[in-house]
């Protein structure tokens, strides 16, 4: 190989690493505008004390970026840095993605009667 051909990969992949560094400050800067815009609006709704729900997000896009700037390759550093971008966990509200408990809907006229085969016995609660 030579010299010029070194210096051309040279230049490639400093050029590739100049560009992952770029993503990776895009999205810890990204992550941090939208924890301190939802921390305004906590406090501007009295909520103030639920502004401690962001520590996780700033600790998975502090070590994402971290990870993602020296280990570009590494895609858990850009995985975390994603993670950082997710919604919050609050304890006693449901995810986004539906998994929370679900009840059973409430009796009244969108509930469906529920109809028994012939010759088995409905089984019900005492009380009703």
């Amino acid at each position: 190989m030579s010299a010029t051909e070194a210096a051309l990969i040279s230049d490639v992949h400093r050029e590739a690493f100049r560009r992952a560094a770029f993503l990776a400050s895009f999205l810890m800067v990204l992550t941090f505008v939208f924890i301190v815009a939802a921390s305004a609006l906590d406090v501007a709704n009295a909520r103030a004390q639920e502004a401690l729900g962001y520590a996780a997000p700033i600790g998975f896009a502090v070590v994402g970026f971290i990870l993602a700037t020296k280990r570009g390759r590494n895609p858990l550093g850009w995985l975390m840095l994603l993670a950082g971008l997710g919604p919050r966990a609050e304890p006693g509200r449901p995810s986004p993605g539906g998994s929370g408990p679900r009840r059973p809907p409430e009796r009244g006229a969108d509930r469906p009667r529920v109809r028994c085969r012939p010759g088995t016995r409905r089984v019900t609660r005492p009380g009703r």
